[in-house]
């Protein structure tokens, strides 16, 4: 059970670093840059809830941001990423509006990291 666990576990944190990767294509978009610069602390906060690290996530919240993060590096989407600028316009989008409908949360575990890391 234990072994099931941890290989859930590293699954889940092997979405988080390709979402991450992926990211390095959105970066170069200039008017997506900033839709997803906060996409970072999103992916860390989601590691750290995946690791017991950070408790304080509501349930919504996490289900939202790994629903984001999987339709963001799944092969399936609205527009297909090998479409230029616009195959990576979809997953932008998903990531900024959960962004900003979390933002409260996000700010929240911002602060928590600030005060783990100053400790």
């Amino acid at each position: 059970m234990n072994n099931k666990h941890e290989n859930l576990k590293a699954k889940a944190i092997s979405f988080v670093t390709k979402t991450l990767s992926f990211l390095k294509k959105l970066g170069n978009i200039s008017f997506i840059k900033k839709w997803v610069l906060d996409v970072p602390k999103l992916c860390d906060m989601l590691t750290d809830t995946i690791n017991g690290v950070y408790k304080n996530i509501p349930y919504s919240t996490f289900v939202m941001v790994a629903t984001a993060i999987i339709y963001t590096i799944s092969p399936i989407d609205i527009l297909h990423d090998k479409i230029p600028i616009l195959g990576v316009l979809d997953d932008a989008l998903i990531l900024k509006f959960v962004i900003e409908t979390i933002k409260n949360d996000l700010e929240i575990y911002t602060s928590w990291k600030e005060i783990k890391e100053t400790s």
